[in-house]
C-alpha cells in the first residue's frame, strides 16, 4: 500500500500561494462585469444605442472569471464532483 502523501515542497507552496493571491485578485473581475452589462443595458434602454463590443467584453470577462475561479476551486478542494459512472 501507497504510504502517506508527501508534504509539499517550498515550490509548491510558493506556487500555490501566488495562485491565490492572483485568484484574489482577479475576483474583482465580476464587479467590472456588472459595470458593463449595467452600462450596456442604459445605452441600450435610454440612448436606442447598442454596442457590440460591451456584448463581446462581456464573454471575454465571463471567461476570464471562470477560468480563474475554477483555479481557485481547484487549489482550495472545493471543486464540485461529478459521478458520472454510477
Amino acid at each position: 500500500p501507497p504510504g502517506p502523501p508527501e508534504a509539499p515542497g517550498r515550490l509548491e507552496r510558493a506556487l500555490e500561494g501566488t495562485l491565490d493571491r492572483l485568484v484574489t485578485a482577479a475576483s474583482g473581475i465580476w464587479l467590472v462585469l456588472v459595470g458593463v452589462i449595467v452600462a450596456g443595458v442604459l445605452l441600450r434602454t435610454l440612448f436606442g444605442v447598442n454596442r457590440i463590443e460591451l456584448e463581446e467584453l462581456q464573454w471575454h470577462l465571463y471567461a476570464v472569471g471562470f477560468l480563474v475561479g475554477i483555479v481557485g476551486c481547484v487549489i482550495h478542494d472545493r471543486h464540485v464532483r461529478v459521478d458520472v459512472l454510477r
